[in-house]
């Protein structure tokens, strides 16, 4: 039997496609007196942001929350798609990433142009 470490081939966070490929420069940001539309959305439709990080440059947000739903499952499409279909609309169009803390899964949200987007999702272990 393999042992669990080696069977999790799950990255760690910061070895994860949004910290090795995507996001560099990243800065925490004080969410006592952050003011932002994304906020709301995330205030409605998770458990709010607890950390956020700006990174390239400052333009690129990685919101730290609790999905209300598990985004690596199906019948959550729906869920997903709303919530980033809104944070999307709040963030001007731009892309951003959602680390979501409880089922461990990044959600990468890039911009396709003329107010599109597409997502991918990666799982990351503690």
């Amino acid at each position: 039997m393999l042992s669990a470490a080696i069977a999790d081939s799950r990255p760690q966070l910061a070895e994860s496609s949004l910290y090795t490929k995507l996001a560099f420069g990243c800065v925490e940001i004080d969410i006592a007196g952050w003011k932002h539309p994304t906020k709301v959305v995330f205030d409605h439709e998770a458990k709010s942001v607890r950390r956020l990080q700006l990174c390239n440059s400052r333009r690129y947000p990685i919101f730290f929350t609790e999905l209300l739903y598990d985004p690596m499952l199906s019948h959550n499409d729906s869920y997903l798609s709303r919530l980033v279909a809104d944070v999307f609309k709040a963030n001007a169009y731009s892309a951003f990433s959602i680390v979501d803390t409880l089922d461990h899964v990044v959600v990468e949200v890039r911009a396709k142009g003329n107010r599109t987007w597409e997502l991918s999702l990666e799982e990351y272990r503690e």
